[in-house]
């Protein structure tokens, strides 16, 4: 599947692996697996002749933090589509033609059949029932299981109320005049049965298929039979591999639009580039990425003789930067051999680097990193000794580290489908991205700017102590929201000072598109909290998360720094003291909580609900009360 233009970054998200992507002329593709991209690019190695040079290195990401937390070698960006260049020229994005029952567009026809995954043969997309002209266009349904398999309504068994063995019927798909609703789609078959789809959509609709239904009704229990239709366990991204291997699965299955926000959410982890200690480790990067054939070609030499490891030693002697003297070649084989023989594991297994852990890496390097260093540009503050209203800022912050260049690696390592947050670790939704083992991922690097304040802790106790068991109840209430989403939901340690640090990032994200006129999705959070006493830590980064020219410019860095800081912190606990929906807004919250599952306090779309993408938790857990008090107790805000 060629010329159907996605910008790189929207491969992962919301344009992933798994994902029903719809393009002009009603065309519906769905994203193929991490094999199938292998695949394509060694089908246009071979039909590429001497022209064109391919090589997969240029797309090569490397993250080694990120690599070793997720147990894969390496990172590979989306191929972007080149023609007039002489190396990796036209490689496509795998994809296959989802859902595959498409109908005819003439409503006085409205014949359906399945089209084959991978078809490009435009006729197989004609009518053969009217004049053969006729486009084919793909149903607006699909069937999804919560274990992130998805597969075609079953219209034929829809029809006939259970499960059919005869091929010989033809389906036929007509909107009625006079209605809007599903009641308004019939489904009809050439043995004379029809039905409509009203009620098709209601959960376990497809658990009663064997039903007696009248659409006007509601379903009678009493008229079940065996029939009843579960999920197949299919995989269609991963082509017919995906179809004839179907995973084992008795899960019910629930029928939604297939442009739905919960068809597909992609599941993102990210690195904010860390400067290594030791610079040899990054030259030992660089030669690895700029190595035609990056580390295959090492393994290959590797291979030759694994136990005298002579062929490699000898490639490595030839390398220019170790004949420079610029790095050793003990030092370049020993990272190498790390390399191809991970200590964490090839087979999937992460490594034992929890996400507190991981966060806390990068917490204590952006806290007191050298300012001069070429990869992560920072301007250091101790205190603010320089700063208007000085006093002010030193009441709640420790320092303001203002990150003029930074990097961050984004690798798409699965995706969800009806909910956000399924409880399944990322090792487990990896196995659902490839037929094979999954030794890399799709990730793209971006370079922007950012803002991290570091919260005072001597402040945050004596508040703590003072707002008292107030955020109990929304904890309690996020919990056990969680736990019924997710039977397997393993809970996390956070308190009120979790919600101060994340409803303050989503107050300074909305102040700063204000402030610089930054799209809301331009700007994203990371909450650095824990409470441990080996890895404390209490502080926010807001930063520039766009791909384009908009991440870089300076807007956001110079909103931090000593004429503008903390205008910009009033400004924005000014505008958590009053919502345009208050004092609803801020009774609901506090009472009862809002938002699904009641996960929030006094938040709302108004006041301190940003955009998904630039959300770590999907906006929940977030309560303004935590920086200003209530209505009836002001003195209970951390910036009161």
């Amino acid at each position: 599947m060629s010329k159907r233009p996605l910008r790189s970054s929207q491969i992962l998200a919301p344009f992933g692996i798994g994902q029903i992507v719809n393009f002009p002329d009603d065309e519906s593709l769905m994203i193929a697996g991490i094999d199938l991209w292998d695949q394509a690019f060694l089908n246009r190695q071979s039909g590429a002749g001497d022209q064109v040079s391919m090589n997969r290195n240029e797309f090569r990401v490397i993250e080694s933090r990120l690599s070793q937390k997720l147990g894969v070698s390496s990172f590979y960006s989306p191929y972007f589509w080149k023609e007039n260049s002489k190396s990796n020229t036209e490689i496509p994005i795998p994809a296959v033609r989802f859902p595959q029952w498409h109908h005819c567009v003439k409503n006085t026809c409205g014949t359906m059949k399945k089209i084959e995954l991978h078809t490009e043969d435009p006729e197989s997309l004609k009518c053969t029932h009217c004049d053969g002209n006729t486009r084919m266009i793909p149903v607006r349904f699909v069937a999804v299981c919560g274990k992130g398999h998805i597969e075609d309504v079953p219209f034929m068994e829809w029809v006939h109320r259970g499960i059919i063995s005869d091929s010989q019927h033809i389906l036929k798909y007509k909107t009625l005049p006079g209605t809007g609703d599903l009641s308004g789609i019939q489904i009809s078959c050439s043995c004379g049965l029809f039905r409509s789809l009203g009620g098709i959509t209601r959960e376990g609709a497809l658990d009663n298929l064997g039903s007696k239904y009248d659409e006007e009704e509601n379903m009678d229990a009493n008229t079940h039979h065996s029939n009843n239709y579960k999920c197949k366990g299919r995989k269609p991204w991963l082509g017919l591999k995906g179809i004839d291997n179907p995973d084992v699965c008795e899960n019910s299955l629930q029928v939604v639009l297939r442009g739905a926000a919960n068809v597909h959410y992609s599941h993102i982890a990210s690195s904010i580039y860390l400067p290594e200690e030791n610079n040899l480790k990054v030259l030992a990067e660089q030669i690895v990425q700029n190595q035609a054939g990056g580390l295959e070609t090492f393994r290959t030499f590797y291979n030759y003789d694994i136990n005298n490891l002579i062929p490699l030693v000898t490639f490595i002697n030839s390398i220019e930067e170790v004949r420079q003297s610029r790095i050793g070649n003990d030092y370049l084989l020993d990272y190498i051999l790390d390399l191809l023989n991970p200590k964490d594991g090839a087979n999937n297994e992460t490594n034992e680097i929890t996400d507190e852990i991981f966060r806390h890496q990068e917490y204590q390097v952006i806290a007191g990193i050298d300012q001069n260093h070429k990869t992560l540009v920072t301007k250091n503050k101790e205190g603010f000794p320089n700063y208007d209203e000085s006093k002010y800022l030193n009441c709640f912050f420790t320092k303001v580290i203002l990150l003029e260049k930074m990097r961050e690696t984004n690798a798409f390592t699965g995706f969800s489908r009806l909910l956000p947050q399924d409880g399944y670790t990322p090792t487990e939704r990896m196995r659902l991205l490839s037929s094979d083992i999954v030794d890399w991922l799709p990730a793209t690097v971006v370079y922007g700017e950012g803002i991290f304040l570091e919260f005072k802790q001597e402040k945050l106790k004596e508040w703590l102590e003072k707002y008292d068991d107030k955020g109990n109840d929304l904890l309690v209430r996020y919990h056990a929201y969680m736990r019924e989403r997710t039977p397997d939901y393993q809970e996390r340690y956070i308190n009120p000072v979790f919600i101060l640090l994340h409803t303050f990032a989503h107050l300074l994200i909305k102040r700063l598109c204000f402030n610089c006129g930054y799209g809301s999705s331009s700007l994203r959070e990371r909450i650095y909290f824990s409470d441990n006493d080996e890895t404390k830590m209490y502080g926010i980064l807001i930063y520039t998360s766009s791909s384009d020219s908009e991440g870089s410019m300076g807007g956001l860095v110079n909103q931090g720094r000593e004429l503008f800081l903390a205008n910009l912190i009033k400004e924005s606990v000014e505008d958590a003291r009053w919502c345009s929906a208050d004092p609803v807004c801020m009774d609901v919250g506090i009472n009862s909580g809002q938002g699904p599952g009641s996960v929030n306090g006094a938040a709302c779309h108004n006041c301190a609900i940003v955009s998904e993408t630039s959300c770590e938790e999907f906006n929940m857990l977030l309560d303004r009360s935590t920086l200003i008090g209530t209505i009836k107790n002001p003195e209970v805000g951390y910036f009161n």
